[in-house]
Parts: structure tokens; C-alpha cells; sequence
């Protein structure tokens, strides 16, 4: 080992040796800041109660049985077929009977649309209308097509996209079934018993995306303004050592710059080391699914490029307060550009560049991070649900 390492080496040891002394020293600055972050973490772990900790609704709704989906046509509802060949007007019979309607029976899609006009006598409808279009039989396929006005309604109303059960308020579904029942029973010899009934999957709060964007855009919040002040206390002692002449001291001592900056930041990690493992354990609190060692090293990169950024201001101001005060200020305008990137979804399309700016933009790292977890425990979950359905199934077959 040459000398200028040997010296390296014994210039960093005391220098590390100096930051724990003086970290010592200013005990209570650090507890002040960790009980500062704490207030944000749990504020954070509220937050993210209503969407990340809320249990998954396995039935969030009584199924629908066929009954049910065939009494959903509307009474006002017209209803329609075309060709009024055989066997299509046996299995419309047969269907109109079970949605317990009349039906119109034309020759072509443009005979239905004559009769419904001169119904009609040229004032315009407010009834729904479905027509089932019949095409020829191939290779024992039965194949047709349903047309509704409602679909198209839904289609064009984005105020509806909200409303509960959309396929039953048009009485899609219902003709749909109605049809696949007649048809099941014409090509039966002997007549089947047919029962349908329609559940909903296991609703998880995750997929309301504007409620998981909102969640995660004060998270990130709360986690940047509780990761700030070891930052700035950082920043703060860089610049009173530097303009009290202890850097040029340290220099006429034929200490090097890499010593003294890795000096400095032994200090932040000192000082940023308890916050950063309370972060670990809220992420474990929010996301569930996450081991404490990846929050850990999510949230110390983080950390780390906050502090990198602040040192490079710290450059630049020769006063404690104006170089915290403009630390403070760009590292909300990067909470915002990053809030603004993942908003207008850039980051999906431009993902090399991204990366890039997430050296720029830390908290764009953040909630790429946060992303990732929501969705990790996504699966986690879904893979659970599998495991206890299988389960479920194999003792229902035992018994």
C-alpha cells in the first residue's frame, strides 16, 4: 500500500471519527428530526389506509342468477331478428318466450329498420332497440350478432362509465343468454337444464387508479418533507465549515477534498440513518409485501441523491439559511415535475430518458418505486386468492 493511501485512509478514519463526535453532540437536533419525520410517516400510513391497508371485497355484490339477467330487458324494449328463416324462428320464439316480449322478425337488418321506422311514423324513439342478427351456420358454428342502442348510448355518455351492472341496463346481457339457452335446447334431443349466474371478481381499492395516483402523490409528499431536514442540516454545516475557513485549515494540513467530502458524508448518513429506517418500516406498513433491506435501500438512494444535490448547492451560497431555503424550494419543484411526468404518463413512454432524469429528479425514482411496490403487492394478493380458491375447490371435492 503506497503512502498517499496510507494517508487516505487515516485522514478518512479521522474525519468519520470527527462526524460521529460532533453527530454525538447534536443529539437533540437529530431527535427533533426524527420526531419531524415521524409525524409525516404516519400521516403517510393514513393516507394510504383507504387504498393500500383496505381489505380486498372477495363478493362485493350477490350474484345475478339467469333470472335475474332475463328480467333485465326492459318491457318497452324492442326487440328484433333477422333472417325469418328456419331454424332461426324457432329459436327466436323460443326466446322471445323466456324474456317474456314480442319481437319483430324481418328479412335483412334494413327490412327491421323499415318496419321500426313505419312504427314509428318518423318521430324519433326512446325505446331501446336490439336486433339479433343470424348469419349462416359454418362448420356447425352457430354464429350471430347483437345490436343495441343502449350499447351505443353507454358508448358515447362518458358520465355512465361509473354506473353499477352497464350490460344489464342495456339487456345485452339478457338476450344473450336468452339466445344461447334456445339454441342449447333446439340442438338437444333430450331438453338441458341451463343455469347461469354472474358474480363479480374480488374487488381490490387498487383499481381505482385515480385514488391510487392521488394516494401516492401525497406519499411522496410527506416522504420528501420528512427526508428534508438531515438534508439541509447537512447542507447547512457544508457551508458554515467552508465560509469559517475550517475546509482551508483542513487543507493547509494536506488533507484532501475526497477525504473531506467523504467526511461530510459519513455525517449525513449518520444523521439520515434513523429517518431512513423509519421510512423502511412505513413502506413495509403501506405496501405490506416489500422486504425491510429493498425499502431500506429504496429510500437511502433517495437519500443519497437529495444529499449530492445539496451538496452541489451548497457550492454556490456563501449563508447557511439562503442555501437551505433554495434547497428546500427546487426539491418541491422536482416533487412536482415528477407528480407532472408520471401524470401525462412520459415516464411509460420515454423510459431511457427517465431513467436519466431520475438523477435529476429524485422524487420521480420515489414514485417510480412506490409504483412498483403498489404493484408487487398486487399480485402477491392475487396469487393468494389463487392459492385459497384451489384450496377451496379441492376440500369441496373431498366433501
Amino acid at each position: 500500500m503506497t503512502k498517499k493511501h496510507i494517508r487516505f485512509q487515516r485522514q478518512v478514519n479521522v474525519l468519520v471519527w470527527k462526524s460521529y463526535l460532533q453527530r454525538q453532540r447534536r443529539w437533540p437536533i437529530l431527535l427533533f428530526e426524527t420526531l419531524f419525520a415521524g409525524i409525516f410517516f404516519v400521516a403517510s400510513v393514513f393516507i394510504a389506509k383507504p387504498v393500500f391497508l383496505a381489505p380486498i371485497i372477495a363478493e362485493p355484490r350477490p350474484p345475478l342468477a339467469a333470472s335475474d339477467i332475463l328480467a333485465s330487458l326492459q318491457h318497452r324494449s324492442i326487440l328484433g331478428f333477422a333472417p325469418n328463416v328456419s331454424p332461426f324462428d324457432v329459436i327466436m320464439k323460443r326466446t322471445a318466450d323466456m324474456l317474456n316480449t314480442e319481437i319483430i322478425a324481418g328479412d335483412s337488418e334494413d327490412d327491421l329498420n323499415n318496419i321500426l321506422y313505419r312504427r314509428s311514423r318518423g318521430t324519433p324513439l326512446n325505446n331501446s332497440v336490439i336486433w339479433v342478427i343470424w348469419k349462416k351456420n359454418d362448420n356447425n358454428t352457430w354464429r350471430f350478432s347483437i345490436k343495441s342502442t343502449e350499447q351505443a348510448r353507454l358508448a358515447m355518455s362518458s358520465g355512465n362509465s361509473s354506473l353499477p351492472n352497464q350490460h344489464m341496463s342495456s339487456g345485452f346481457l339478457g338476450v344473450q343468454v336468452a339466445v344461447s339457452q334456445a339454441i342449447l335446447e333446439h340442438v338437444s334431443t333430450k331438453p338441458p337444464k341451463f343455469d347461469l349466474s354472474l358474480m363479480s371478481m374480488p374487488i381490490s381499492p387498487l383499481m381505482r387508479q385515480t385514488a391510487v395516483k392521488q394516494a401516492i402523490a401525497e406519499i411522496l409528499l410527506c416522504f420528501t418533507v420528512a427526508l428534508l431536514p438531515p438534508v439541509l442540516e447537512i447542507q447547512a454545516l457544508v457551508v458554515t465549515e467552508t465560509m469559517s475557513r475550517y475546509k482551508r485549515a483542513l487543507r493547509i494540513r494536506n488533507v484532501s477534498f475526497s477525504s473531506i467530502y467523504f467526511g461530510w458524508l459519513m455525517y449525513a448518513y449518520f444523521t439520515a440513518l434513523p429517518i431512513c429506517l423509519l421510512a423502511g418500516i412505513t413502506l413495509i406498513l403501506i405496501f405490506r409485501w416489500i422486504h425491510l433491506l429493498f425499502a431500506l435501500i429504496t429510500v437511502l438512494a433517495y437519500k443519497t441523491v437529495l444529499i449530492m444535490l445539496a451538496l452541489i448547492m451548497a457550492m454556490f451560497h456563501n449563508k447557511a439559511w439562503i442555501a437551505c431555503t433554495w434547497t428546500f424550494l427546487f426539491t418541491l419543484m422536482q416533487t412536482f415535475l415528477s407528480e407532472l411526468l408520471v401524470h401525462h404518463r412520459f415516464n411509460i413512454e420515454s423510459k431511457a430518458l427517465t431513467f436519466v432524469l431520475q438523477v435529476i429528479l429524485p422524487p420521480l425514482g420515489l414514485v417510480h418505486a412506490f409504483n412498483e411496490f403498489a404493484l408487487l403487492q398486487t399480485r402477491r394478493l392475487t396469487f393468494a386468492d389463487k392459492r385459497a380458491n384451489n384450496q377451496h375447490e379441492f376440500w369441496r371435492a373431498r366433501t
